[in-house]
This record gives C-alpha cells, sequence and structure tokens, in this order.
C-alpha cells in the first residue's frame, strides 16, 4: 500500500493553508474518504458548457499562442462559467492561477510561497461567498470545497492544458485535420497515452513492498513513472507507434488508478476532443508558425511553452 507524501507549507500564510489544507489530491485515509466525496459532489455541479462557444472568446486573430491564448485559459473558463460564477469573479480568478499553480509541489522556493500568499486570501474568499451563496456544498464542507475548486483550476492550468497542447501538436505533426468525434475521441484517448503531460507522480511505501528480488521498505519514498508504465509492452502492443484503434488505449495510467484516480479525467478529454473536432471544422489550414517547440521546466511534465498556430 502506499501514500501520497506530505507537502511542505513552510511559510504559507494563513488563507493560503486554507487552500492547501484540505486539497484531495494530497489527502490519505481515513481523511480522503470525505474530500473525495465532496470534491465528486462539487464537480457534479459543474454545468455543461459548450466548448466552441468558449473558443469563439478566446481565437479572435488569425494568429494566437494556442498555450498561452487558449490552453492554460479553456479548462478554468469552463469550470467557472459552469458553476456560475460573474464575470468579473472569473477575471480575478483567473488572474490568480497562475501564481496558485506551485501550490501543490512537495518543495517551494521562497518566490513561489510568496506568490502563493499574495492572492490566497482573495482568492478563497470570492470562491467561499460564490459556493455559499449557490448553495452548492452544505455550509460544513465550504473549506474543503474551496480548496479542491482551487485545486482543479491548478489541475486545469498544468494537466489540463498540457493534454490540449499535445493533442493538437500532434494532429498537426502527423498533418490530421479531421472533425468526427469518433475518431477524435479514441485519438485524444491514444494521445493520453502516448504523450501524457504529467509523467510522474511521488509516492511513500507504508508496508514493504516485493518487486522481483527487490525489497522496497516502508517509509521510502518512490518515483512512480506513469509515462513509462504507458509504453509497457506486457500491456500494449507496439507501445511506442500512436495507434487509436488499439483495443485498450484506455487502460492507461496517465490519470492515474485506485483513490487517487483523477475526478477531472472524463471532463479533460471531452474537452480535448471538443476543442479539436471544432477548431479542425472551422479552421481547416491551421498550421505550426514555430515547429520547433520549447517546453515549460518542469522536473514531472512534458507541457508545451509557448505553440504558435495560424488560422485559416
Amino acid at each position: 500500500m502506499s501514500q501520497i507524501p506530505a507537502v511542505s507549507m513552510e511559510g504559507m500564510n494563513e488563507a493560503a493553508l486554507l487552500l492547501c489544507g484540505k486539497l484531495v489530491r494530497l489527502s490519505n485515509p481515513p481523511q480522503h474518504t470525505m474530500l473525495r466525496e465532496v470534491t465528486m459532489q462539487l464537480h457534479q455541479e459543474i454545468q455543461p458548457i459548450a466548448v466552441e462557444a468558449v473558443l469563439k472568446e478566446l481565437l479572435t486573430a488569425p494568429e494566437t499562442d494556442w498555450v498561452k491564448d487558449v490552453c492554460q485559459r479553456l479548462p478554468a473558463l469552463l469550470i467557472l462559467k459552469g458553476l456560475r460564477f460573474s464575470q468579473s469573479d472569473i477575471a480575478l480568478i483567473t488572474g490568480c492561477i497562475p501564481r496558485l499553480v506551485s501550490m501543490m509541489l512537495p518543495v517551494k522556493t521562497t518566490a513561489q510561497v510568496a506568490a502563493i500568499n499574495a492572492v490566497a486570501a482573495d482568492i478563497y474568499e470570492v470562491l467561499a461567498e460564490h459556493l455559499q451563496r449557490m448553495n452548492i456544498v452544505d455550509r460544513e464542507y465550504i473549506p474543503t470545497a474551496v480548496s479542491n475548486l482551487a485545486g482543479l483550476l491548478i489541475q486545469s492550468y498544468d494537466a489540463g492544458s498540457g493534454l490540449l497542447a499535445n493533442a493538437l501538436l500532434h494532429f498537426l505533426r502527423v498533418g490530421e485535420r479531421r472533425h468526427d468525434k469518433q475518431y477524435l475521441r479514441a485519438s485524444v484517448l491514444e494521445i493520453v497515452r502516448f504523450d501524457p503531460p504529467i509523467h510522474h507522480t511521488r509516492r511513500t511505501i507504508s508496508a514493504d513492498l516485493q518487486l522481483s528480488a527487490h525489497t522496497i521498505p516502508a517509509g521510502a519514498t518512490i518515483i512512480v513513472v506513469l509515462a513509462a508504465a504507458n509504453r509497457d509492452e506486457q500491456q500494449f502492443a507496439h507501445p511506442d507507434q500512436y495507434d487509436p484503434y488499439r483495443s485498450n488505449n484506455h487502460t492507461h495510467l496517465t490519470f492515474g488508478a485506485g483513490i487517487h484516480q483523477c475526478i477531472a479525467q472524463r471532463f479533460s478529454t471531452g474537452m480535448t476532443t471538443d476543442a479539436l473536432a471544432w477548431l479542425f471544422e472551422h479552421y481547416p489550414q491551421v498550421r505550426l508558425k514555430e515547429p520547433l517547440i520549447q517546453y515549460a521546466p518542469l522536473f514531472n511534465a512534458r507541457i508545451p511553452d509557448s505553440m504558435l498556430i495560424t488560422l485559416k
């Protein structure tokens, strides 16, 4: 059995500690069960918003940075609009998200802690007031809902953004512009396996673990390389080839497994499918302006830092 390792909260102010304190992503049993139930309830309250309507707001020029103008904004906008936040609140929250993304890092720099502290009070207050006013969860669970809504927005900014970017980059590089959703849905699922945005995660072993001839002692912290598991030749035929028609591409581990499996996996794959379908239907001549892609300097993720495209 494994557990989520502790995350450093040194130097965080009171509001930042409230944001971090009840994150289901960082929790272990027995607390995890309650936190996950509240988070699931919150997620179910998100009303579906047409992706194309938001994309029309974001794609207003024939040349755009797909990562910064779309990927880092679309997921959060769908979540916040789906929870019926006002435009002014959405503007404040989305402006805070880039400073919050380091909140879940196991160790943070002084600058990262300062960035989190600078916006924690504002974003906590806005999220709490809205959830309470809309009666989305019972009052006693507001702190849990606020913490995990912030966590969902953070994940949408990195992992959600990465999936959108990696998926479009794949299609542009192979020269595909198909917009039928059945094919795109299978393709996105295979891209999640073949080129996942998040490559590994950490776990602490709670009891001695035997792997072949090796014993990993209880208390050891390990790195679980999900991207490598997705290329396991015992699980996937021709694992190093992109194949949207493989029968078991849904068995990938990109979204984790067990009690910590990502709650937003359907949301993120559905959003990516809908976004690409609309994009390819309305802009048959999407092109990479600069084929050489720079990736964000992240140790556990493979996410383009910028991606200039032209639309015709």
